[in-house]
């Protein structure tokens, strides 16, 4: 889904293996309908090449906040603060990424469902405008008090 330096290779592949479906740019209502058509999304990312010691994970918390299950690879902080509301990739392996859908698939779809519920309740609570403003106003306030402590 989208464009970018890729676009070609992923046309290529999309001509000559049926099971890839090159969507193209989506508008918002298109992104949505796939994830409500989708079991499990997935977020890869190569992180080999590039070293991301830190990251804003913007489109992996919208992956969450959908309620489905979001196979991931390791970025950043992902493993430790999210790790128990994603299948979370041990290397980028090709056998890696198969073994952890072939793991979501054999679930079932009532237990996936519950499994993206969490995710979803954690991001709703945990992540909202609200509740990272106050995380920010936290952090300047002890700035503040360490200053002010210091004159």
């Amino acid at each position: 889904m989208g464009k970018g330096e890729l676009q070609d290779e992923v046309l290529k592949a999309a001509a000559s293996d049926h099971r890839i479906i090159y969507k193209g740019l989506l508008d918002h209502r298109g992104v949505l309908a796939m994830y409500e058509a989708d079991d499990v999304l997935l977020n890869i990312r190569i992180t080999t090449q590039v070293e991301v010691p830190y990251g804003f994970p913007s489109k992996f918390i919208e992956y969450l906040a959908t309620g489905k299950c979001v196979v991931t690879t390791s970025f950043a902080h992902v493993e430790s603060e999210y790790g128990q509301y994603c299948f979370v990739m041990k290397s980028e392996a090709p056998e890696a990424l198969a073994e952890l859908i072939e793991t979501v698939r054999k679930m079932g779809g009532e237990e996936r469902q519950r499994f993206g519920a969490r995710a979803r309740e954690y991001v709703a609570r945990n992540k909202t405008w609200e509740r990272q403003g106050l995380c920010i106003a936290k952090y300047f306030g002890g700035i503040m008090e360490t200053r002010f402590k210091s004159l």
